[in-house]
Parts: structure tokens; sequence; C-alpha cells
């Protein structure tokens, strides 16, 4: 009996993940762009919030990633979230308003909106030129995540193409890319553990951006969700460790 409930428990779970993928083929033209001029305009030296539209958890692994693929071909970031017991993360927001916004029209009670802690990035250095340089190198995930932000937002809303998006990404990783040459000329005599970090974290950011898939709408703009969601977990795990 107890089994028996359980496979019924999993097969519930299944249920309403499809209904939500099913709503995500009429939203995610519209409703996953969100507010798609919105950006990141915080200050950098404060705490941030970022906000997933998700599902439920989800038991069977297998079960989960044959979901996440359904959802990417609709254009959602298909990403499965095995810190949050398999959940599948559709997109990411900047603020609560946005996602709290796009999970009304989507109407699906099997969705809902996750918050996303994230501690201001902070390295206390006495010498005012490295000081100044991991300032300048901070920037990085600002420009990165408002570009992939608002790329998939303006695809979703046709008023970008894929080629649009090709050009786009590739102009952002040269920028990116310039940041990191400038911070490791500044940082080449340092050995300290946080510039390392700094360092790491410039290289994982462009894997991130030279990541970026392109194809169709959907596989592109999945692609531009999926990979904004792996830098805000990213940037959150370098804000805590060097918090």
């Amino acid at each position: 009996m107890t089994k028996k409930r359980k496979v019924d428990v999993t097969k519930g779970v299944v249920v309403a993940t499809i209904v939500a993928i099913l709503g995500l083929t009429i939203a995610v033209g519209y409703f996953l762009g969100g507010d798609k001029l919105v950006v990141a305009l915080f200050d950098k030296e404060a705490d941030r919030a970022y906000y997933f539209i998700t599902t439920a958890g989800i038991d069977d692994v297998t079960i989960a990633h044959q979901n996440a693929d359904l959802i990417r071909l609709r254009g959602g970031a298909g990403y499965v979230d095995m810190r949050e017991d398999n959940s599948i993360v559709l997109a990411v927001y900047p603020d609560k308003n946005s996602a709290e916004n796009v999970l009304a029209k989507l109407a699906d009670s099997s969705l809902m909106v996750r918050e996303i802690p994230m501690k201001a990035v902070s390295v206390s250095l006495k010498d005012k030129g490295l000081k100044s340089a991991v300032d300048e190198a901070l920037t990085y995930f600002d420009l990165t995540f408002d570009t992939l932000y608002n790329l998939s937002n303006s695809l979703a809303d046709n008023e970008v193409t894929v080629d649009d998006v090709k050009t786009q990404i590739g102009v952002l990783s040269s920028k990116i890319e310039d940041i990191k040459s400038v911070f490791y000329e500044k940082t080449k005599n340092s050995s300290l553990d946080e510039i390392t970090e700094i360092k790491l974290a410039l290289v994982t950011a462009l894997a991130i951006i030279d990541g970026v898939e392109t194809g169709n709408t959907a596989k592109t703009l999945s692609s531009l969700r999926r990979q904004t969601v792996q830098l805000v977990y990213c940037h959150q795990a370098l804000a805590l460790t060097l918090s």
C-alpha cells in the first residue's frame, strides 16, 4: 500500500509538471519575457535577490530531466535545480514584481516564485589600486546579466532575431574578455585568495556567455535563459566565498 501511494504521488507530480509545460506553449512567446526592459539597477555594494519561476521538486531525477527537455523545446530555461529537489527553473527575473506578474499571467498553480538571495560582493583591501581593480572587474556581473536577460526578452517579443543574438553575444564576450584582461594585468603581482576567486569568476562568466547555443528561436531563447540562471548561481557562490 505504501509503495502504491508513492507511485501515485510521483505520477501526480509528473502530471502537474506536464500541465505546466502545456501552459508554456502559449506563455513562452510573451509571458516569460516579463518586463522586457527591466535591468538590474542595484547598488553594487548592497545585498539583492533574484527570482526564479520554477516547478515544485520532482523525486525522480530522470523524469525531471525529461520534463526539462520539454520545457526547453518551448523556450524555457529547463534548468534542473538539484539544490531544490530537482525542481525545474523556467526563467529568472531581477525583481520580485516582474516574476510575480509573469506567474500571475501563467495562472498555473504548479509553478511558483523562489527567491535567490545575493550577498554583496565585498572585498576589503588596503591597496587602493587593487580595490579599484576589483570594483571595475565586478561590473562583469551586471553587464552579463542585463545583456542575457534583455536579449531573451527581446527575442521572445520578436524584437531581435537569432542572428542579432549571435552578434550581441559576441560583443558581450569581447567586453568581458577586456574586463578580464585589464583585471589580470592590474593584479598580476597579487596572490590574494580574493583576487584568484574573482579571476575564476571572470573565466566562468566567459564560459557561460560562450555557452549560449543558437538555432531556432526556442532553442536560442531557452539557452539564454538557462545560462542566465547559471550566471546567477555562480555569482551567488562568489559572494558567499568572499563574504
